[in-house]
């Protein structure tokens, strides 16, 4: 019974997928006095933003009829989420802050209140040498096969095993590349947990991942 009709589709899926993207030289390298330096990339800013909008129409004419996440409306447009991402790039530090705005996001953000549940992703990085990374601060899940921005998934309505989550993770983690593997492993606070709330049980947690890419083309990741 086609109760519902998600003209999502029609989800003027208008990722305004404004790669806008503004790279702007912080580093003077002419003033370097090292040669060596003057070989390093220069450090950038990028910023990137999306924006998507849907409407839905349900037949039985009803809000409750909820099957499909993130778009718990009826016959009304709506906002799903507006993301803006700012992502600073040197020789071995970086940063990321993103933030996104609408139902969508808060739904990602249930753990937080009020300012902060706009903050998608909010870390550091620090890269000793090319095949090793740290990161700190609050990064998406990588968990899965869907993110948390849609126009980078093949479906806009997501599935339900992504809608319980999880969704974030903050801690600290290192990523290390050699050849064709690549291996994650950190610790982290309850998932979606930025700070735990007082009386939680505040565990720490293991995180890890493996991926392996025989080819650009192909890549597997347990």
């Amino acid at each position: 019974m086609l109760r519902k009709f998600f003209v999502a589709a029609c989800a003027v899926q208008a990722m305004l997928a404004s790669s806008a993207q503004v790279a702007s030289v912080t580093v003077d390298t002419a003033v370097a006095k090292n040669p060596e330096d003057q070989q390093k990339p220069p450090a950038t800013l990028s910023i990137t933003g999306s924006a998507d909008v849907y409407y839905k129409y349900d037949f039985a004419k009803t809000k409750a009829n909820g099957f499909t996440s993130f778009t718990n409306s009826y016959n009304s447009f709506a906002l799903g989420m507006a993301s803006v991402k700012f992502e600073h790039k040197g020789d071995k530090i970086g940063a990321v802050l993103d933030l996104g705005f609408g139902q969508r996001a808060k739904e990602f953000s249930y753990a937080d209140e009020g300012i902060t549940q706009a903050i998608k992703q909010l870390y550091l990085s620090y890269s000793p040498v090319d095949w090793l990374k740290f990161t700190a601060g609050t990064w998406a899940t990588h968990v899965g096969y869907e993110l948390l921005d849609p126009q980078a998934n093949r479906n806009y309505s997501m599935s339900y095993m992504f809608t319980n989550g999880p969704f974030s993770h903050t801690g600290l983690k290192a990523d290390i590349t050699r050849g064709k593997h690549s291996f994650m492993a950190g610790i982290s606070n309850p998932t979606d947990y930025r700070i735990p709330p007082e009386g939680f049980i505040n565990k720490k947690f293991i995180v890890a991942q493996w991926g392996f890419s025989p080819n650009d083309k192909v890549k597997s990741i347990g």
